[in-house]
């Protein structure tokens, strides 16, 4: 295929009679936001979503069989399988057919999706150390033109829309705790450090160099006015799941209190649009969710 454009648009007709039948069947995995949700196609990569691994046997083999009648075939070493959930850390043994040749699938423990990492145990760590190390390679291949000349809003202005921009990629299904934003933050303080080649005074301790430089940079980003990493984070989950005012909170040196504050707020908003009888949100939605791991 030319463009991942028009793969999608042959993979789209190639399995249309299918979707209709697993959609009437109700193959896939609901999710609350979306509804049934069966399959995606990201590029030149195919997804299925099923609620067990004997339904993910049926439908891999389903896909299988309407590929093959188009004349197409599956590159073995791509294919991979994942169990989530209370079955995450049991064993399948995934084949299907192609022209009378058995394909074995990969199990994996992680899987790239849509740009972000997703693991079965649905580790926020793994999917932000996976963005981090995109963004390090961003970094360290620009490295000269980033630590070069220029105005210090011109090199903050070049970090916040590359290195830091792929760091915060896929970044809305992360849990929002403390860890987290630390993680982030710790990174992008040590490699604006590197960008605008701040140095310890001397006799000043790591200590001291490090709390002095991290407000300064602070000060930096706020005067330019750009967001730092962890700020962006806090925006694209609340703008997620709420879908509206995210922009209104996340600055100073607290994001998390002020993330919670702003999450208070927004779930107060929340129940006043619920029946007098409820006091939220009915029990496992994803609203609840994200007011648990707040």
């Amino acid at each position: 295929m030319e463009t991942p454009e028009l793969f999608n648009v042959f993979i789209e007709a190639a399995m249309d009679d299918l979707v209709v039948s697993w959609n009437e069947r109700g193959m896939g995995v609901y999710f609350e936001a979306h509804g049934m949700v069966n399959h995606a196609i990201w590029a030149d990569n195919i997804f299925l979503f099923a609620s067990s691994a004997e339904q993910q046997k049926q439908m891999a083999q389903a896909l299988a069989n309407a590929l093959e009648a188009w004349e197409l075939r599956w590159k073995s070493s791509s294919l991979q399988v994942m169990l989530c959930g209370n079955i995450s850390k049991d064993v399948c043994d995934l084949s299907v057919q192609q022209y009378g040749t058995p394909l074995t699938y990969k199990q994996v423990v992680a899987m790239d999706f849509l740009g972000g990492l997703v693991s079965n145990a649905c580790s926020t760590r793994a999917a932000q150390d996976h963005r981090i190390a995109a963004a390090d390679s961003v970094f360290y291949k620009h490295f000269k033109a980033l630590t070069g000349t220029g105005t210090l809003k011109d090199k903050l202005k070049a970090w916040h829309d590359a290195p830091a921009t792929s760091a915060v990629y896929a970044c809305e299904p992360w849990h929002l705790a403390q860890d987290m934003l630390h993680h982030i933050r710790r990174w992008e303080l040590k490699r604006v450090r590197q960008v605008l080649r701040l140095k310890p005074k001397p006799g000043e301790g790591r200590a001291a160099y490090l709390h002095r430089t991290a407000h300064r940079i602070y000060d930096w980003f706020g005067k330019c006015g750009l967001a730092m990493a962890h700020q962006r984070v806090i925006r694209a989950i609340f703008l997620s799941a709420f879908c509206e005012g995210a922009n209104q909170f996340a600055d100073g040196s607290q994001p998390l209190l002020w993330a919670r504050c702003y999450r208070d707020a927004a779930f107060r908003q929340y129940c006043l649009t619920l029946p007098p009888h409820t006091h939220g949100p009915r029990k496992g939605s994803d609203r609840e969710a994200l007011v648990e791991i707040c």
